[in-house]
């Protein structure tokens, strides 16, 4: 044990004993710019990003451009980012090969200083990928239509790229929950029958605040219907806002993990903290959930399931942090701190296991010197910095 305690004092990592001891070494890098601007522009230039694979060898970066919330105007930062070498050097661009017709700009390529109109982060949400290599990717907000549809764009060989065509996502008749509105902002499951999960959030009146929903695609992402209302404002009692931005994955054992935020009080200051998150587990493949208030605070959860097991969350609020757990999600280490608290950020950040026990992990500044994390005579700059992390499993 004394000897795992220097090896990891040694290697500047964070893991902390749990029930059964010692468990994951973590090596954090010195972190690089993937993208930033020439000057402080605000909250949400070039921030709150979101990393996506669009191809096995190629990884995309999507951010807010000109402010959250920015649908139009002029873009002050280029977007978006992509890797064709697991993250170590970036560039700028549609990261998609298209069959047919280009996207608009504001879906598919912004350059700096040009207009844009109804900007929403592209297609990079909601990605899935089968053993085929066959792969989807979906925008994040629903339509307001009967039913709701959102665009989806898909590759049959995993390359090139087509679409976009509307999925509908369905509700049953005489549901009990109306949600305003439906946003899907992260990874899907692909489960081993070929089903395609994916959880959304959306608001409701009664109970008021947001709820997150399950729904699952037999038809490889064409159509979707629900499968279950994972939670609702209900059940997280402590929160500001009910439960949203969900992420879902499937663990090692066969559960399904959901993690919620459930508020963060608006300060503008970059160091903000947020609520304690929500943790929903399924035994059941998403038909019924347990639910569990967390220690662990945050916004934009992210979970992203290693190839030899390990579970790491990513969140910030305060700061940027990465948490590891080796037994299904049901506990976590102490965190890997990517940035300290009193660095002004969204604390929207994400992680991607680029090669077996190599993570990518990716966060933004917000009015802060990037030059001056090394150097002297610090000029306030927003950005999006990455940092390679990692990760052994010791037992």
């Amino acid at each position: 044990m004394l000897a795992c305690a220097a090896l990891l004092g040694a290697a500047g990592c964070g893991s902390l004993p749990t029930v059964s001891g010692l468990k994951v070494l973590a090596r954090k890098g010195r972190p690089f710019v993937i993208v930033q601007t020439d000057k402080a522009l605000g909250w949400g230039v070039a921030n709150h990003p979101i990393l996506c694979r669009v191809s096995d060898r190629r990884i995309a970066v999507s951010y807010w451009v000109a402010g959250d919330g920015a649908y139009s105007g002029t873009a002050p930062v280029p977007w978006p980012a992509y890797s064709d070498d697991d993250g170590k050097t970036w560039q700028f661009g549609d990261p998609y090969t298209w069959r047919g017709e280009k996207p608009p700009p504001e879906l598919s390529a912004l350059a700096k200083g040009e207009q844009f109109n109804n900007y929403n982060f592209g297609y990079f949400m909601g990605a899935a990928r089968w053993a085929s290599g066959e792969r989807i990717a979906h925008a994040r907000y629903a339509e307001k239509t009967i039913p709701r549809t959102i665009e989806v764009v898909r590759s049959p060989d995993g390359v090139q790229w087509e679409g976009p065509v509307k999925a509908p996502f369905n509700f049953p008749e005489l549901f009990q929950y109306e949600p305003q509105y439906l946003v899907l902002e992260q990874k899907a499951v692909t489960m081993p029958d070929g089903r395609v999960l994916v959880v959304l959030c959306g608001g409701l009146d009664d109970p008021k605040g947001d709820a997150t929903f399950l729904f699952e695609s037999r038809d490889r992402g064409s159509s979707y219907n629900l499968l279950s209302v994972v939670a609702t404002a209900a059940d997280a009692p402590w929160g500001l806002e009910g439960v949203n931005e969900p992420v879902l994955a499937l663990m090692p054992n066969g559960d399904l993990l959901v993690v919620t935020r459930t508020g963060a009080q608006w300060t503008g200051s970059g160091t903000a903290v947020a609520e304690p998150m929500l943790s929903a587990r399924s035994t059941d493949g998403g038909l019924t959930w347990e639910h569990r208030k967390m220690s662990i605070r945050g916004v934009m959860p992210k979970l992203e399931v290693m190839s030899d097991g390990t579970v790491v969350l990513a969140t910030g609020r305060p700061g940027n942090r990465l948490y590891f757990s080796t037994d299904n999600g049901r506990t976590w280490g102490a965190p890997v701190v990517l940035t300290p608290d009193s660095m002004r950020t969204s604390g929207y950040c994400d992680v991607m296991e680029v090669s077996p026990g190599r993570l990518l992990a990716i966060y933004d500044s917000m009015d802060t010197d990037l030059s001056g994390i090394w150097l002297w005579e610090p000029q306030e700059v927003n950005g999006i910095l990455g940092v390679f992390v990692d990760v052994k499993k010791l037992f």
